[in-house]
C-alpha cells in the first residue's frame, strides 16, 4: 500500500514538473508579449496625437481594438490636461488700462469627456478631440482580468492578484523631441 501511494505521488509530482511549470512558464513570456503589444499602443496613440495635435477618432478606434486583440478586459484611461493664459486688464486710478497680467488656468478632461466630444450623437456623427500647444495628454492601460500567466503564476505564489498588464503613457502636446 505505501508503495502505490509513493508512486501516486511521484506521478503527481512529475505532472507538475513536466507539465504545469512549462505552462507557466510560457503562459508569463505570453504576457510580456502582451504587454509589449499595449506599450507600443499606447505609445503610438500618444505620440500621433501630440504631434497631430487632436486625438482622431480613427486613432481611438485603432487604440481600442490593438489593446483589445491584446487582452479582451483592459480599462482604457485617458487624461487630457490643458493649460491656458488669458489676459487680465491692469487699471490705474483713474481707471485706464496700463497693462495686462495672465492668468493661468488649468483643465482636465477624461476618456468620458473626449469620447463625449468625438461621438456627439452615439456615434453617428464623428469629429477629432483638439489638442492645445503645451497642453499634456496621458494614457494608462490596465488589465481587469487577470491574464492566463497570472492566473498559473497564482498556482505558484499565494496571494498574487493575477494583474499583471500595466502601461502607463503621456507628454506634452508639441513638445516632439525624444
Amino acid at each position: 500500500m505505501a508503495d502505490a501511494l509513493g508512486k501516486i505521488t511521484i506521478f503527481f509530482l512529475g505532472a507538475i514538473l513536466l507539465f504545469i511549470v512549462p505552462m507557466t512558464i510560457i503562459a508569463v513570456n505570453q504576457d510580456k508579449t502582451k504587454q509589449t503589444y499595449i506599450d507600443d499602443a499606447a505609445v503610438e496613440f500618444v505620440d500621433n496625437a501630440r504631434a497631430g495635435g487632436e486625438i482622431s477618432v480613427q486613432a481611438y478606434k485603432t487604440l481600442t481594438k490593438r489593446i483589445d486583440s491584446a487582452h479582451s478586459l483592459c480599462d482604457i484611461q485617458i487624461r487630457y490636461l490643458s493649460t491656458y493664459e488669458y489676459p487680465v486688464p491692469v487699471y490705474d486710478a483713474t481707471h485706464t488700462i496700463t497693462g495686462y497680467t495672465y492668468e493661468r488656468h488649468t483643465q482636465e478632461y477624461s476618456k468620458s469627456d473626449i469620447t463625449g466630444y468625438m461621438f456627439p450623437n452615439g456615434g453617428s456623427e464623428t469629429r477629432s478631440f483638439p489638442l492645445r500647444e503645451g497642453g499634456y495628454l496621458s494614457v494608462e492601460v490596465r488589465n481587469v482580468t487577470p491574464t492566463l500567466g497570472g492566473q498559473m503564476l497564482g498556482l505558484f505564489v499565494p496571494g498574487y492578484s493575477g494583474k499583471s498588464l500595466h502601461t502607463s503613457y503621456g507628454g506634452y502636446v508639441g513638445n516632439n523631441k525624444q
